[in-house]
């Protein structure tokens, strides 16, 4: 019976143990920054983007370093591409020739990073986390969309498709769609 009860004993720390292990390797993901001086590099990636509106990075070779949005230009990870504007990371979900659909993932407005021992203050677009925006191709500012003013926004922003234009007036097209409009308009002729 001793035996039994030890045995069960080791394993469940055991399991424990490698579940443990297991999780926190797992939150690292193969991926690349792009370094703000024009240097990329591959690793695996961690993204502390409530917590502290970071990432950590592992290099290949090298020790891990938390990265802000400040020393990145962007990353991809998990086959997901994130830029960096404004002191804050964005998801980019969707991308043309012409304009492209952000989710905004941090929101850092008033912390401060510090690059070596000099503190940077950092700032953001109005929005919060989860917030859509749409940056056109031809303009370096990004414009917040929100459902009450989706129809107003979009048709200003797309005012060179004018069939895009006539759904998103007529309702065919709402703000939930917002990635099907930014495809069409980098579609539209």
């Amino acid at each position: 019976m001793k035996k039994a009860s030890f045995l069960l004993f080791f394993a469940v720390v055991a399991a424990i143990t490698g579940f443990a292990q297991g999780k926190g390797a797992a939150d690292f993901l193969p991926g690349t920054v792009f370094r703000v001086s024009n240097e990329s590099a591959t690793g695996t990636i961690k993204t502390l983007f409530k917590a502290r509106g970071v990432i950590l990075f592992a290099p290949a070779a090298g020790k891990k370093e938390q990265l802000t949005p400040n020393d990145l230009t962007g990353f991809q990870v998990n086959n997901e591409d994130y830029i960096s504007y404004a002191s804050d990371f964005y998801q980019v979900l969707a991308k043309g020739e012409k304009a492209r659909l952000l989710q905004r993932a941090t929101a850092n407005n008033g912390k401060v990073f510090y690059n070596g021992s000099q503190a940077v203050s950092s700032t953001s677009l109005p929005g919060n986390i989860g917030d859509l925006y749409v940056q056109l191709v031809t303009e370096e500012q990004f414009k917040l969309v929100t459902a009450d003013r989706f129809a107003e926004l979009a048709s200003g922003l797309f005012n060179g498709c004018s069939t895009l234009v006539a759904d998103i007036k007529s309702g065919q097209l709402t703000f939930s769609q917002l990635a099907e409009a930014v495809n069409r308009y980098n579609s539209c002729k």
